[in-house]
């Protein structure tokens, strides 16, 4: 059975993660259903900030740990296709990156890894 689920992330309402995943503790988790939970571990955004004007629209790469009963393999997904990766089979999972925000604003500061909203879809 397919399902779309599409888990968010906001700013001030995050749920932790309790059980250790490498070596961190307390990390993000963008997805929890059916004994799967998504960690989000890292974002890199080199997209084009809203108010500039690019050539290219730039990437952000999200890193990402999916556990699964008593597995946990970390996987890595791109907004632009034709620099990685926008959806992936993990474990027997397959993820989907649809968005990924705030938007980079030229003039703003670096973003806090709890500040993203993550939008995802997992089958």
């Amino acid at each position: 059975m397919k399902f779309l689920l599409i888990a968010f992330i906001f700013l001030g309402y995050f749920t932790t993660c309790k059980e250790e995943v490498g070596s961190k503790l307390d990390q993000i988790i963008v997805y929890s259903a059916d004994g799967v939970d998504i960690v989000l571990d890292n974002v890199r955004d080199s997209r084009c900030p809203t108010d500039a004007t690019c050539v290219w629209e730039g990437n952000v790469i999200v890193d990402m740990i999916l556990l699964k009963a008593d597995e946990q393999e970390p996987f890595t997904l791109h907004s632009a296709a034709q620099e990685g990766p926008q959806e992936m089979k993990v474990l027997d999972v397959n993820v989907k990156l649809i968005d990924i925000k705030p938007y980079p604003v030229s003039a703003q500061r670096e973003y806090e890894l709890s500040e993203y909203e993550v939008e995802l879809e997992v089958q």
